[in-house]
């Protein structure tokens, strides 16, 4: 077999296989045709406009999660507000809690205090 010939094979094979796609296609679009107008062309063109772009409806539902998770962000801030608040209104009350706080998170000691620290690690 020559190059030539199978050349032409491999062709006429393209050929038949794009003959039955295009036959497929036809009998689909005679299938739809007749929905085809003016109204459902501009529907159509509508609804894919709306679904894309700056102000498309992905876009406002990708935002409006993005919202959702936002106000939770503000709600756990304004309870470690609330509670930031409650600590320094008990340090400023009383010397004890002002002691204890040091102690407790900043690892602060008087002079000649020994201090240890025990860890003690999470049983699983």
């Amino acid at each position: 077999m020559t190059f030539i010939e199978s050349l032409i094979k491999n062709i006429t094979f393209a050929y038949s296989k794009i003959h039955f796609l295009m036959k497929k296609i036809k009998a689909i679009l005679k299938k739809i045709a007749p929905l085809i107008n003016k109204y459902t062309i501009a529907v159509v063109a509508f609804l894919v406009i709306m679904s894309l772009g700056q102000y498309g409806i992905i876009n406002r539902i990708k935002l409006t999660r993005s919202v959702f998770g936002l106000e939770k962000e503000k709600e756990q801030y304004e309870k470690d507000i609330v509670n930031a608040r409650k600590e320094l209104n008990q340090v400023n009350t009383s010397k004890a809690n002002l002691e204890r706080l040091a102690r407790e998170k900043y690892m602060m000691r008087k002079k000649n205090e020994e201090v240890f620290i025990i860890n003690e690690e999470e049983k699983k």
